[in-house]
């Protein structure tokens, strides 16, 4: 008896560690990583996040090319304290025009719309920071899906770079 006890009491605690797919529409994100070097004088690195998607709709077809993985980097301003968008100045006399990075994530294999998915994806990143006097940044990142659904926003941590 003692013996059923027990194989019912590990297989209820096995079957309860079991994580249920999502079956929401909406994309939800978690920030895993960010790793950055140099190659040939200029910044490269890749970020990595988790998705979890109900509907599988969150990769875009490969003929469609509208991006809906947005990056954004902040750096630590120096003056104030606070982070702030990084940005470029076009020419003298123009406004700063805030940076930020764009990527269509692909579908990858036959597809998995209409069923829930979850996963890794790992971007690329190139030329995260207008200087390499920038050392502290973090990054926000956002995806939205091919029915217009936007993930929730997430924020890396605080990164001080040494490249």
């Amino acid at each position: 008896m003692r013996i059923l006890a027990l194989i019912l009491f590990f297989g209820l605690v096995i079957t309860s560690c079991v994580k249920k797919p999502s079956t929401s529409p909406v994309p939800a994100i978690e920030f895993l990583d960010f790793q950055a070097w140099k190659v040939n004088g200029s910044d490269t690195g890749f970020i990595r996040i988790h998705y979890e998607d109900g509907d599988g709709d969150i990769f875009r077809n490969k003929d469609h090319t509208v991006p809906n993985l947005i990056i954004i980097t902040y750096h630590l301003d120096q003056t104030s304290g606070s982070f702030v968008q990084d940005s470029v100045v076009p020419g003298p006399g123009l406004k700063k025009i805030p940076i930020s990075y764009a990527t269509a994530v692909i579908q990858p294999g036959d597809g998995y719309s209409g069923k829930s998915v979850q996963g890794d994806i790992i971007v690329p990143y190139k030329e995260f920071r207008t200087s390499g006097a920038i050392k502290i940044i973090k990054h926000t990142v956002t995806i939205t899906d091919e029915a217009g659904n936007q993930s929730n926003l997430v924020t890396s941590p605080v990164y001080t770079l040494t490249i």
